[in-house]
Parts: structure tokens; C-alpha cells; sequence
């Protein structure tokens, strides 16, 4: 039997948190980043309060990735963004993606199998010659 998530088409009681949602949107395109996090009980309104945020986002062009925290009791680190990252490269172009990446590419293969094995390289690097991937804009919008 297959469940399906059935979410309210109307957004009741949150006005609020969908402004301060919707500011911070508009910061993050006037370049002013940040991160928010949306946190709560089960069956609070997460999920709808993030889908009307997301559908307002589309309309702006925004690139939308999204991830989720499990309930497991294993705990895996960053488990939202790797979810968010992999979600996204469903569709992104990944041989152009390859190619922005550099080598890069090999070293986040091994997170995101997608992106194909990496290539031998002949020998070991040393670490002057590894990109600090921290500093690569690994999704355009």
C-alpha cells in the first residue's frame, strides 16, 4: 500500500513565520545569506509552512533544494544538506556540472555516487594541490 503526504491548500495561522520565511528570501536575493531553520513537533505545519514558502520561491526563480532530518535514532551528520545537494542533482546537467566542479568532482563522488567514480591520478596529491571546496559555488541559480 503506497502512503502519499496530503498537505491543506490553505495556510492557516502563519502569517508570521511566513513573513519572517519570506524576509529572509528576500535578503538571501539581495545577497545577504543565512541560513533558517524550521523546527517543531510532528504535525505542527513544518512541511505546509516550507511548501507555501517554496512555491513563493519558484515564482521568483529561485533555485529550491530541500532535505529532512530523520527520527531515527542513528544520528547522521548533515543528513538535511547532503539530501538537499543529492534531491538537486536529479536535475541538474550533471557532465556540465562535472566540469564546473573540477576536480572537485572526484572528491564529492564519493558523497554523491551520481557524479560519476573519480579518475585515478597517478599518485597521491599532497594537500597544496587539493581545491578548498568550501570556496566553490557548487549550485547556480
Amino acid at each position: 500500500m503506497a502512503l502519499a503526504r496530503v498537505l491543506c491548500p490553505i495556510l492557516i495561522g502563519r502569517e508570521s513565520e511566513l513573513s519572517a520565511l519570506e524576509d529572509a528570501l528576500l535578503a538571501a536575493l539581495r545577497g545577504d545569506g543565512g541560513v533558517v531553520i524550521v523546527g517543531g513537533e510532528a504535525g505542527m505545519g513544518k512541511t505546509r509552512l516550507v511548501s507555501e514558502l517554496t512555491t513563493r520561491a519558484n515564482r521568483l526563480r529561485c533555485v529550491v533544494m530541500s532535505g529532512a532530518c530523520s527520527e531515527a535514532e542513528l544520528s547522521l551528520p548533515y543528513l538535511p544538506f547532503l539530501e538537499a545537494i543529492g534531491n538537486r542533482l536529479t536535475s541538474e546537467d550533471l557532465d556540465a556540472l562535472r566540469t564546473r566542479l573540477g576536480s572537485a568532482a572526484d572528491e564529492l563522488a564519493q558523497l554523491f555516487p551520481q557524479l560519476g567514480r573519480p579518475q585515478p591520478t597517478g599518485g597521491r596529491r599532497d594537500a597544496g594541490q587539493a581545491e578548498d571546496v568550501r570556496s566553490l559555488p557548487f549550485i547556480t541559480a
